[in-house]
């Protein structure tokens, strides 16, 4: 339905934004109070949106028009309320326990094929998007003539390496299930907003979330923890759909478990973030710590889209390298945990460092691409810079000395600044991550 918002009067005291609306220049922009020099909003949203909307921002809106469709009913017309009685929610509940099953197991290929199966009919297969053109590649002799019989589709052509890639327009006829899709989306939304509030409610502070998964204080847990189950009647922690788990594991960048000295497995609920360095989305560093009988363990979980793994280890090194020259520094487990940490210390604060993705002996073979085609170089670098990704802080400008230093006098004792964008958060944090799987 499309709807006029004129107010918003409540926000999450956790610092989550929540509520979305769209800039002049039609850019999505996330907050929890009402954009200025707006009179209203307009928007179009699904019930469950709205929904959260109303129960965590007490949302001052007007109705203009929308659709409604009745509740779920069965072949005798009998109305069933229960999503597990879906046929989409009997699916993805199948496919939920297969999964946890394959997990006991330690069998991760069939649990990561559960895990991609159900992502794909709970959301992935109902929105996607729009297939517009459709590519040909021909030889240099074929290319004119194929031209000649497609003209009437062709939209353009272009030399690519040794071939030619024709893109031609496309009629796309296949049919998606838009609303199942945005109701996937906003049931989803509306679980992490429940924590949200939670976590506001007993005075912490989110640090960073993600689509099922959010960070905040481990302080907070038992407190965060008691409030969820007398609120919704379930354990906040666990493996069930609609609870969450910690995904703080040790292991070293091999992906071997690091044990105790007696071989033992270190509990996750001993595992927490001593330092943290958010860069932007799916762009993060957390240094972890575990502490069993008086021994101190260290590990780490990072996020870094777009660049490989080999690529971070290897620049994060070499920074590491270079501090501590001319003292040769073993390549072991510790000096690439201090590597990778330094690596996001000095992107937080500093001009782009360039990774190289494919750093040589990584056993992976580099491409140069050329509109679709690879090429293969081995000798050519394949680099992206490394730095901060978060728009709304790239195209700021610089503080005002007088605002920089009030902002520094409201800093909170456990956080503190690092240059103009990011922040370290010292003090130990919790990653859960959500089994909450939302489907119609």
């Amino acid at each position: 339905m499309t709807v006029q918002v004129t107010d918003v009067r409540k926000q999450q005291e956790c610092g989550i934004p929540t509520f979305y609306y769209h800039d002049a220049n039609r850019k999505m922009r996330y907050s929890n109070v009402m954009p200025p020099d707006y009179d209203f909003v307009e928007a179009v949203v699904d019930q469950g949106t709205l929904m959260g909307w109303i129960e965590f921002h007490d949302v001052e809106y007007t109705a203009i028009h929308g659709l409604r469709w009745p509740a779920n009913s069965t072949l005798e017309g009998k109305v069933v309320l229960r999503r597990d009685r879906h046929p989409m929610g009997r699916m993805v509940k199948f496919l939920y326990d297969e999964r946890l099953k394959y997990k006991r197991e330690k069998n991760a290929g069939m649990s990561q094929l559960c895990k991609l199966v159900m992502n794909a009919v709970s959301f992935g297969a109902l929105i996607p998007k729009m297939c517009e053109s459709k590519f040909a590649m021909k030889r240099e002799e074929e290319v004119l003539r194929y031209l000649n019989n497609q003209f009437h589709e062709v939209r353009r052509a272009r030399k690519c390496g040794l071939a030619y890639e024709v893109e031609l327009h496309s009629k796309d006829m296949d049919v998606t299930l838009c609303k199942w899709g945005s109701m996937v989306l906003s049931y989803s939304k509306y679980l992490m907003d429940r924590v949200f509030k939670l976590v506001g409610d007993v005075g912490a502070k989110a640090a960073y979330t993600d689509t099922d998964s959010v960070v905040f204080p481990a302080a907070a847990l038992p407190d965060v923890s008691s409030l969820f189950e007398r609120k919704f009647g379930i354990p906040f922690m666990g493996s069930q759909l609609m609870q969450f788990h910690s995904e703080f594991e040790m292991e070293d960048f091999d992906g071997n478990e690091i044990k105790t000295l007696e071989g033992k497995s270190i509990p996750t609920d001993l595992i927490t973030a001593v330092k943290s360095v958010y860069l932007g989305k799916k762009l993060y560093f957390h240094l972890l710590e575990a502490e069993v009988d008086g021994e101190k363990y260290l590990s780490c979980k990072f996020s870094a889209k777009g660049f490989t793994k080999q690529g971070i280890l290897q620049t994060g090194y070499e920074l590491y390298q270079s501090c501590c020259a001319p003292i040769e520094i073993t390549k072991d487990q510790d000096a690439l945990l201090n590597g990778v940490e330094l690596l996001f210390s000095l992107a937080s604060d500093g001009p782009p460092i360039p990774v190289n993705l494919f750093p040589p002996g990584c056993g992976k073979q580099r491409f140069v691409f050329d509109f679709g085609v690879g090429v293969s170089t081995p000798d050519t670098k394949f680099t992206r810079a490394f730095t901060i990704t978060r728009e709304e802080h790239k195209h700021r400008g610089a503080p005002k000395a007088g605002e920089e230093e009030e902002e520094e006098e409201e800093e909170d004792e456990d956080v503190e600044a690092l240059g103009e964008y990011a922040s370290y958060l010292h003090g130990e944090e919790v990653l859960f991550d959500s089994d909450a799987s939302a489907t119609p």
